[in-house]
């Protein structure tokens, strides 16, 4: 762990994990946005990687991050729950790319939250 004063020395805590990152680019999905208070950020394992390609389930995930991917999961879970047999039947049989662009214009037309 960074025992130096988080921000002074090139290093942020992530806001998510808690985790010491360093403040770059490439470590802190939040660098130069500054969307989290002072000393703050968030590392690529929680807010995810924006580098990653790939429509696979394991690329769209790391892209996602954890934050990300619990937002989804959750939201996958209650659809395909609230589905009727045939419908739920063809959501399951999507990849789950799909499944997040589907759920995330639900979410921009107020069709769900």
């Amino acid at each position: 762990m960074n025992t130096a004063t988080w921000g002074e020395d090139g290093y942020v805590r992530c806001s998510c994990c808690g985790a010491d990152i360093k403040d770059t680019a490439d470590d802190n999905v939040d660098h130069e946005t500054r969307h989290h208070d002072v000393g703050f950020g968030m590392c690529t394992e929680c807010g995810g990687d924006e580098r990653e390609k790939g429509t696979t389930e394991a690329a769209v995930r790391k892209r996602m991050g954890w934050a990300g991917q619990m937002f989804y999961d959750a939201r996958v879970k209650s659809l395909g729950e609230k589905l009727s047999p045939a419908n739920a039947e063809h959501f399951r049989a999507m990849p789950f790319d799909k499944k997040v662009r589907l759920i995330a214009k639900m979410i921009e037309r107020g069709m769900m939250i």
